[in-house]
């Protein structure tokens, strides 16, 4: 189909947020599973639909689709969330494999988790001596660019851009693992340089941001201990906490939900989000952290929040 082999079995098995995906589709960015593990989730070429629309188009989003919900991408692929566990995919012909990769890794995983009962937020998160803190920001903000002056002390990368957190019955956030990239401009991977990162080719011409595989991360879950958001254009670095109700209004607007705001509502959804919001944001770990506009300022941005953590990392 469209330049794409399709078998009864599929070819890949990977794991991420927590979840083992057979998937017919290559996806070098996640981590290969071995053996016979049992899928959670798994993603499959299909016709599902019967006439692609015009390349050129905007993207279109179906949220009342009998078949399930529909995100289309014309030119690239159209996306079929069967259900909380299967993803069909129909890309256009001839379309380069990688191209499927950034709207099923984005915001077709960002729906299915959030319909799996996880909170997804748009932030980049990394490990410090066990700590898990992640950031949060604007559109540009630097949350990508922050982690990585973290990576080039020694911290692991836990994920970028899809945040995604369980809360168990222990009340305790739980950041499940995500995978080995980060996406930085070219000036912010010059000049932060993070170890053993390996540039990507740009995910299509005049992208503003470069994929960077990484050769290791976290691979466990990990309790959230902070969430900061970002606020770029501080002469100094600094730190100010935020009440339970700023935070919940931060966390509300950093969900990655906000995107598909135009979605009917479902309030059993909805109430679930509100409330994993709201139990974050009682824990007292939300904070703002001023971050300076210039990249050589990053390392003391990076000295003041181990400061806080009461954590330490070597200077490069």
């Amino acid at each position: 189909m469209n330049g794409f082999d399709m078998s009864d079995d599929s070819a890949y098995k990977y794991r991420a947020f927590g979840l083992v995906i057979d998937s017919d589709i290559e996806l070098s960015e996640l981590e290969a599973v071995t053996g016979q593990a049992t899928p959670d989730v798994t993603i499959v070429l299909a016709e599902w639909l019967g006439t692609l629309p015009d390349p050129g188009q905007p993207p279109i989003f179906d949220y009342c689709s009998p078949r399930g919900i529909e995100m289309i991408w014309p030119g690239v692929a159209a996306f079929l969330i069967a259900d909380n566990s299967r993803i069909e995919v129909m890309p256009y012909p001839d379309i380069p494999r990688h191209f499927l990769a950034f709207p099923i890794l984005g915001p077709v995983f960002g729906w299915l988790l959030e319909c799996r009962g996880l909170l997804v937020l748009h932030a980049s998160g990394v490990v410090v001596d066990g700590a898990c803190i992640a950031f949060l920001g604007d559109k540009m903000a630097g949350k990508s660019t922050t982690a990585a002056a973290f990576l080039r002390r020694g911290a692991r990368l836990i994920t970028d851009d899809l945040l995604a957190i369980e809360l168990p019955d222990s009340g305790d956030a739980i950041v499940r693992p995500a995978f080995a990239q980060l996406k930085l401009a070219d000036d912010a991977a010059t000049e932060i340089a993070v170890p053993g990162s390996q540039p990507l080719p740009l995910v299509f011409d005049g992208f503003p941001k470069r994929q960077h595989r990484l050769t290791e991360m976290e691979q466990r879950a990990t309790r959230l201990d902070r969430l900061f958001i970002l606020e770029r254009g501080a002469q100094l670095p600094g730190i100010k906490p935020m009440s339970p109700a700023q935070a919940m209004v931060a966390l509300m607007r950093f969900s990655y939900s906000v995107r598909f705001a135009s979605a009917p509502a479902d309030p059993e959804k909805r109430a679930r989000h509100f409330q994993a919001c709201a139990a974050i944001a009682r824990q007292g770990g939300v904070a703002i952290l001023e971050v300076p506009a210039r990249l050589e300022a990053l390392d003391a941005v990076v000295d003041l929040v181990l400061q806080d953590l009461g954590r330490d990392l070597p200077h490069g």
